[in-house]
Formats: structure tokens, C-alpha cells, sequence
């Protein structure tokens, strides 16, 4: 298991829980001031270690308040990737930079992104209703879907 980050990040999946042999080494882009990124197999159960690692990240870098907008963002995006991604892998970012947190989670599909509006007995279907409620804005590029919250923004912290 290995994690790649910046500044105070150092030992972020180490403080996710524990290690899933479904984690490789994935590069950090010099341009970041603070990231953590990992790429897991495309299963449920890496969900959770996605949660847990956004947790650590956003403890680190001093925003413990957004956790409960970004476990929910992390949670509907990564679970869309794993049920509509093309590949068996997900590549999972988390960027503080500039006042923003940005979340990346590419499914390696090229997919376009359709927003649903499901009926009320419907189990699924609200995922990406969630993320457009909670982000302040979010968009697909190539194979990636993305979010980003203001860092300062009282907002979205429940």
C-alpha cells in the first residue's frame, strides 16, 4: 500500500484504516499543493477506504468541517464509477488548493453524465442530484468526474 501526498498529508491511508492489497502507486502532479491519491480495484467494498482516506486528508489539511458533504460526494461518485465505470480500477483525488477542495474520481468510461430525477419509490437513481446539491459545481473532462467545494464555505457544513 502506498499513498502519495503533499505538505501535511504524509501518511494519510496509513490513518484511512486498514491496507487493502487492492491499492497501487499512483503520482501526485508537482502542480498540487495538497493531494492524496490512490487507485483501487472497482469493488463496494473500496467505498469505504475512499471515505476513510477523504477523512484523513480533510484532518490534516485543517478542514474536519466539510467531512460529512465530502464522505456523501465521495461515497455517490465512487459508487457511480464503480456501477456505470468501464474499467476494473478507480483513480480517486483529493486536492486542497487555493481555497477549494476538489474531488476526482476517474472510471477510465468515457461515458456522458445524465442527471436522474427518479420517482420516490425508486431505490437509486440520486447520486449525481446529490452531487450538484452539495457541490459548487462539478462536470465530467475525458474519463474523469470532478466536484469542488469552497474550503470557507459555512455552507456545507451540515
Amino acid at each position: 500500500m502506498t499513498q502519495f501526498t503533499r505538505n501535511r498529508s504524509a501518511g494519510l491511508l496509513a490513518m484511512a484504516g486498514p491496507a487493502s492489497s487492492t491499492i497501487e502507486e499512483t503520482p501526485v502532479p508537482e502542480s498540487s499543493v495538497n493531494c492524496a491519491r490512490v487507485s483501487v480495484t472497482s469493488e463496494p467494498v473500496n467505498v469505504s477506504l475512499l471515505r476513510r482516506l477523504g477523512d484523513a486528508a480533510l484532518a490534516c489539511w485543517g478542514l474536519s468541517h466539510l467531512q460529512d458533504a465530502v464522505q456523501l460526494l465521495v461515497s455517490e461518485m465512487a459508487t457511480n464509477a464503480i456501477r456505470h465505470g468501464g474499467g476494473n480500477k478507480l483513480l480517486f483525488s483529493l486536492f486542497y488548493e487555493k481555497g477549494e477542495v476538489r474531488i476526482e474520481v476517474d472510471d477510465r468510461a468515457p461515458a456522458r453524465l445524465r442527471v436522474r430525477h427518479p420517482r420516490p419509490d425508486e431505490e437509486s437513481g440520486r447520486g449525481l442530484l446529490l452531487v450538484d446539491a452539495l457541490s459548487d459545481r462539478w462536470g465530467r473532462r475525458g474519463t474523469s468526474t470532478w466536484c469542488v467545494l469552497a474550503a470557507t464555505s459555512k455552507e456545507h457544513t451540515g
